[in-house]
């Protein structure tokens, strides 16, 4: 699939951002860019570290990086092709280094699967969302690599992995339930999201997602943020409702019949 370049906001203002080909990849570009995928809690502060793991075409990253422009941003893309449009998009970005690697619980060389709709859907696991084409990519220990970067805190984690966000959190459970204010997670089946919130919960509490059935978006606060912020979070999550709303009264107008 070929990449196209488009003007999308972000913040209030214009940036040229490549994705590829398609509305879909555009569309989801652009979501993230809005804060709608990844909302960022206003009241959360220090963030030096953010780990985006499966960046994708480097809408998350971009977002993050534009928010937070003294942290440090590791970004996580397996696939060629769109590991070279994330290049792309972040090589303005200095405080963001992207790998052409995907973390794991081991280290292997496996099989990614395309994306039936968009290369976005690409997994190591073969599902309905997936074709049977593939290519080699190189998964990475999280918990190895982790400890061989020296890192001591991840302040954001997003996890977005078609599938892989079980083993991952499994290698690096310990760092994140002591560390990360913010955890953002995809979910691909209902037993991975049991499965996730039962690893979560000692440390962190869910206080916003989108579920669809076996798949969702879910946004996790560490609990000590939740007990310092209470009256902030409701706030907050009002805020973010009501945008929902707003949008989808805009889209029902717009989509209106005339009279």
């Amino acid at each position: 699939m070929n990449s196209a370049t488009h003007p999308l906001h972000l913040r209030g203002r214009t940036i040229d951002f490549v994705t590829f080909e398609g509305w879909f990849s555009r569309w989801l570009a652009q979501v993230i860019l809005d804060g709608q995928t990844y909302p960022i809690p206003p009241f959360v502060s220090d963030v030096q570290v953010i780990l985006d793991v499966g960046a994708n075409c480097g809408a998350a990253s971009t977002y993050f990086a534009d928010h937070f422009p003294d942290a440090k941003l590791y970004a996580f893309e397996p696939a060629a092709a769109t590991f070279a449009i994330l290049e792309r998009n972040v090589e303005r970005l200095p405080n963001v280094t992207a790998f052409n690697f995907g973390l794991h619980d081991h280290d292997a060389t496996v099989q990614l699967f395309g994306g039936v709709e968009d290369p976005a859907t690409a997994s190591v696991v073969q599902g309905r969302e997936q074709t049977g084409e593939s290519e080699t990519i190189e998964v990475k220990d999280a918990g190895a690599w982790v400890a061989a970067s020296g890192l001591d805190r991840i302040d954001i984690l997003k996890v977005d992995t078609e599938g892989c966000e079980v083993e991952i959190f499994g290698q690096i459970l310990d760092l994140v339930s002591a560390t990360t204010k913010v955890v953002y997670l995809e979910y691909h089946s209902d037993e991975d999201r049991r499965t996730l919130d039962a690893m979560l919960s000692p440390s962190h509490k869910l206080v916003y997602g989108q579920n669809h059935l076996d798949t969702g978006e879910l946004t996790y606060l560490s609990r000590r943020v939740v007990e310092g912020n209470r009256s902030e979070i409701v706030d907050w999550i009002e805020k973010l409702f009501g945008e929902e709303l707003r949008g989808s009264a805009a889209r029902i107008a717009a989509n209106a019949p005339e009279s």
